[in-house]
């Protein structure tokens, strides 16, 4: 079985966390790019934030967005309120049956607020 053979069978999708939009003073964008669709249904998706290196569901705060992808990939608008002048780390997952992928990690020195 080739490289090519092994990830063709692979029923995630293949996800990466976009450098977060300041939109103004009191808003910032998450965004997430979908770049391969999954092959089984997906049953939940959204945004990891956290003040630690290795963001997960235990040590951030989930935003969840929805239970199928749009092809296009995802984002969400945020207010800056959550953000307190701190180093956040904000990664996008997305869970398909038991497994949950995750995309690369961003991270963001926010202003104080």
């Amino acid at each position: 079985m080739g490289c090519e053979e092994s990830f063709e069978s692979q029923n995630f999708p293949k996800i990466v966390t976009l450098q977060p939009v300041d939109d103004d003073s009191t808003r910032t964008t998450l965004g997430c790019k979908l770049l391969a669709p999954s092959t089984s249904p997906t049953t939940s998706y959204g945004f990891l934030i956290s003040t630690y290196i290795l963001p997960n569901f235990k040590n951030s705060a989930k935003i969840e967005l929805g239970e199928n992808i749009p092809d296009d990939g995802f984002d969400c608008s945020v207010n800056n309120a959550i953000f307190n002048g701190n180093r956040y780390y904000i990664m996008a997952f997305a869970t398909t049956g038991d497994k949950t992928i995750f995309g690369n990690i961003v991270i963001v020195k926010t202003k104080s607020y």
